[in-house]
């Protein structure tokens, strides 16, 4: 049980924010309010547990929360609210930041499997700071909505081999038509690999999370 685990888990959430989900008016605010309501899920339900969200476009990967992530975020067990708050207007402004930044690039698929490694480099750099030295219990949490073309299919592999070496689990939920080489990732890695055929309204969302978990 991953959210649940006694010494509380660490989870990354990879999230695709490519241009095509503007496409998507009536989904956009179901995908990105179903993402946010499952990170905050997952911190409340054990005061043990942490949380990375990176997002990826066709331009850039950026760390949504925490911003700096060479600092850590101290937690209080009576300032969850306060935390959870801090969790949204991050994500938000973060994302904003994202949207707003304009060019053209070459690259036009998203850059998940770049994502998926500075995650991995995050979880790293958390048991490298850890004072007694402990593995870090991490899963990284792909959610991807857009088309790709497989450009970077050694990227991904060399990802997945690296969370397989380090026993990360890679889950991976995709909104659309299915993905067999990021499902070749969850089957590498030992995680667990869903599509959603539409989004449909944040509580069906939540369902799946809480199922995942």
């Amino acid at each position: 049980d991953v959210i649940m685990a006694g010494d509380g888990y660490l989870l990354v959430i990879v999230l695709d924010v490519h241009p095509q989900l503007a496409e998507q008016e009536s989904i956009v605010h179901n995908y990105l309010s179903a993402c946010i309501s499952f990170a905050n899920i997952h911190l409340a339900s054990n005061v043990r547990n942490t949380l990375a969200v990176i997002a990826a476009n066709h331009l850039e990967t950026r760390f949504l929360y925490p911003q700096d992530t060479g600092e850590k975020v101290e937690r209080q067990k009576d300032g969850r609210l306060e935390l959870l708050c801090q969790v949204d207007e991050s994500i938000e402004k973060e994302l904003r930041r994202m949207m707003m930044h304009g060019g053209k690039a070459e690259q036009t698929e998203s850059l998940l499997s770049g994502a998926i490694g500075r995650g991995l480099l995050y979880i790293k750099r958390q048991e490298t700071e850890d004072v007694l030295g402990k593995k870090v219990h991490a899963r990284i949490l792909v959610i991807k909505i857009s088309s790709d073309t497989g450009s970077q299919y050694l990227n991904y592999i060399n990802t997945y081999l690296t969370a397989q070496k380090i026993s990360t689990p890679i889950d991976v939920c995709v909104v659309g038509n299915d993905c067999g080489l990021l499902q070749q990732g969850a089957d590498i890695s030992g995680g667990y690999y869903h599509c959603i055929q539409e989004v449909i309204m944040v509580a069906a969302q939540s369902k799946f999370f809480l199922s995942w978990c």
